[in-house]
């Protein structure tokens, strides 16, 4: 009966393991559609990250996901870009997260210039 104990006590979901399940679903794909070949996948993916932050901000709204919507603004691909500005906007009109996002707009200089440059 003990070892039966400890066997459910594996399973259970922690903070830490809930975690991980999110890294392994979300993040880890995140991280290599940059070096993806096709223009299309890198543009779905910048998408999807893009509605994940706005819809549970408190576990995407980091500089650790963030970062990705900003290397992929000087994508060789105008599509991949537009994109971004799409998550971004989505992003900047709340003004919750906009706050949120100081260090990210000071890092990649997010601004009206910017964004012609971009398109």
């Amino acid at each position: 009966m003990f070892l039966l104990g400890l066997r459910e006590k594996k399973y259970l979901l922690t903070p830490h393991r809930l975690q991980e399940g999110i890294w392994t679903l979300i993040a880890a794909p995140v991280v290599c559609f940059p070096r993806d070949v096709l223009p299309e996948i890198r543009a779905i993916c910048i998408g999807e990250l893009g509605q994940w932050i706005q819809h549970y901000t408190t576990s995407f709204l980091t500089d650790g996901y963030l970062k990705y919507i900003g290397w992929s603004l000087h994508d060789k691909q105008r599509e991949v870009r537009l994109r971004c500005l799409f998550a971004l906007q989505g992003l900047y009109c709340s003004p919750e997260t906009a706050s949120q996002m100081e260090l990210f707009t000071s890092r990649f200089k997010v601004n009206s210039r910017n964004i012609s440059h971009w398109l």
